[in-house]
């Protein structure tokens, strides 16, 4: 029986064809699936730097709308803009010799907003980024890797 077997495999010889064929396609298939990665990552790449050149070119935009605005704004805000607005208004100019200033003590005058800290204030500044996400992979496998305390299957190290 065992003769009819190898006698049979020695008759088939599609299988040793089919068996060298297998061989050399599967570095071709391996390289063609490289490629195929290298070029997917290499579009992805593409696509994120034509978004970024987009995205830089509105932020351009709009730092020039910005600066246009605050253009127009200090031109209407102006001194001599405000004055012909007032005169316009009905407002006239006085002589400061004939105006009556009274001091009245419970007033103090308008409160001033501070919107930020002064500087070297002794606040406590919490870190941006989290605690858990400052350590790289390799500090974080290595310190996994070496740790005394891993468990293994329940045991205590």
């Amino acid at each position: 029986m065992a003769k009819r077997f190898v006698q049979a495999y020695r008759q088939a010889p599609w299988r040793v064809q089919l068996h060298a064929l297998g061989l050399y396609l599967l570095p071709l298939i391996a390289i063609a699936v490289i490629g195929a990665l290298y070029l997917i990552i290499g579009a992805q790449a593409a696509e994120a730097g034509l978004k970024v050149r987009s995205l830089r070119k509105k932020d351009e935009e709009l730092q020039r709308v910005i600066a246009h605005e605050q253009t127009q704004f200090a031109l209407i805000t102006s001194y001599k803009e405000v004055e012909k607005r007032a005169e316009k208004l009905g407002y006239e100019r006085i002589n400061p010799d004939v105006v009556t200033y009274m001091v009245i003590p419970a007033y103090h005058g308008r409160e001033t907003l501070i919107l930020a800290p002064p500087p070297g204030s002794d606040q406590i500044h919490q870190p941006i980024i989290n605690i858990n996400y400052q350590q790289s992979l390799w500090e974080w496998l290595l310190k996994g890797l070496f740790s005394d305390s891993v468990n293994i299957i329940g045991e205590e190290g």
